[in-house]
Formats: C-alpha cells, structure tokens, sequence
C-alpha cells in the first residue's frame, strides 16, 4: 500500500554545551544534516511514497535552516508551520525553549482532508511534554485531520496506529526487532 504522508522527526545534531551532557545527544545518537538526508532515502519504505504526497518535519529553533534545506532535498515544497507549546521551558542559550516546530509541506498537488467539524485547525499545538523529544499523541491527530493516510514516521519513537508505519532506532515493545548498520529500526505496525 502506497503511502501519502510522512512525519520524520531528526537527531538534529543539537548538543548542549557546558560541564554536563545536556543536549540530545545525552538520549540518542545525532546525525548531521547530510547524514539525515541519506538516512531518510536509506529507509525502505520512502520509495512507497505517492507523488502527490505530505511531509512534516520537526525541527528545533537551532536547525530551522536545516529543515528547510532537508525539506527541499528531499523533494517537497515548505507550505507552512505548527507550533507545539510545551508545558515547561527547556534548554537554551539566548531564549530558553517552550516550543518546538513543525514544518508542513507538499509534493505535487496533494489536497489536505476536507474539514468535516468546520472548525478552523490552530497553528498552535498546547501539550504536556513526556520523555525526551517524544511527541504528543495530539500532534498524530492534527496530521491525520489534515492529511491522508497511510502514513510513516521516520526516526519513530513509539507504535501510533495499524494507519502508521513506525521506523527508527527508538521503537520499544517489538518482539523482534531488527536494526540495520545505523541502528534504525524498521517495523511495519499492526494492531490485532
């Protein structure tokens, strides 16, 4: 089954500075912005993405550059954006982060979802924070209300729905996972 949107949140190559290890590379191995790019393309399943398809990238204020440059190398156009607002402040060094971004574009002339509760779709995404860099299950609802599915997340970190393909170094509760030489996971998810 082919596949029309894609979420793909990266191992920015975000490390803190300071004494302490308190950046991301504290949780997860980091990949430079041209790693990522090959990783993304390494994944099995991006050739199974439609051509008329949706991409939403996570990116943090340090890498927005990046994201944009990763978007457009990976052949899709930058629409626009979402914010998810966390319940706490984390790390920085000129403004302490509340915020993460999400970058939303498009490849070819994919239409979003029609909207069926009429209501307008914020730019803001209000949610608690959990573990490390783990989006909020509200932010899969907002992607799903506006685009279709089937669906596959690159650089998972958790099974979403039987609608999702789950891919990554971080997926738990598999019963048999296997990883190839980058240490990616690769699970097709299904829920009995």
């Amino acid at each position: 089954m082919s596949i029309q949107t894609v979420v793909i949140d990266p191992p920015w190559n975000e490390r803190g500075g300071g004494k302490s290890k308190r950046g991301a590379d504290k949780h997860y191995p980091l990949l430079s912005t041209p790693e990522i790019v090959q990783t993304i393309y390494s994944c099995e399943y991006w050739n199974q993405i439609e051509p008329h398809a949706h991409l939403y990238m996570w990116v943090t204020n340090n890498f927005l550059i990046d994201g944009l440059e990763v978007v457009k190398a990976l052949g899709f156009t930058y629409k626009t954006n979402f914010v998810w607002l966390k319940n706490s402040m984390g790390l920085g060094q000129y403004f302490r982060g509340q915020h993460e971004i999400c970058l939303f574009a498009t490849r070819g002339s994919r239409p979003t979802q029609p909207r069926t509760d009429r209501r307008d779709i914020s730019s803001v995404l209000i949610a608690p924070k959990s573990r490390h860099s783990e989006k909020p299950l509200s932010s899969y609802d907002l992607i799903e209300s506006r685009s279709k599915g089937r669906y596959l997340e690159i650089f998972a970190r958790r099974k979403i729905s039987d609608q999702w393909i789950a891919w990554g170094n971080e997926i738990n509760d598999v019963d048999t996972i296997e990883k190839d030489s980058n240490g990616y996971t690769q699970q097709e998810i299904t829920w009995g």
